[in-house]
């Protein structure tokens, strides 16, 4: 759609377009497995390794974590970057 026609949209029908831009962006964000948050349990099996090494790569500060309620949660993108700069990354 180009600028003319979303000047010539009457508000219900630029609201409805935005509505649509919005579900199709968060729907796209969702499939990205990048911004998956990991339990420490979890990424030890995405990076087929024991949850010690996973939680001295922690305590090095190898990846970024979030720490709420006690629970540890790691973006699976965090993952992937530490594992390509390793060299070790197989997708």
């Amino acid at each position: 759609m180009n600028r003319l026609e979303i000047e010539s949209l009457n508000t219900e029908e630029l609201e409805s377009l935005i509505r649509r831009i919005i579900r199709e962006e968060l729907a796209r964000n969702k499939n990205q497995s990048e911004f998956e948050y990991l339990t420490v349990n979890e990424a030890s099996q995405y990076l087929k390794t024991s949850t010690r090494t996973i939680r001295s790569y922690i305590d090095k500060g190898n990846f970024k974590v979030i720490r709420k309620e006690g629970i540890v949660r790691i973006l699976r993108g965090e993952l992937d970057r530490f594992m390509m700069a390793e060299g070790t990354y197989t997708d």
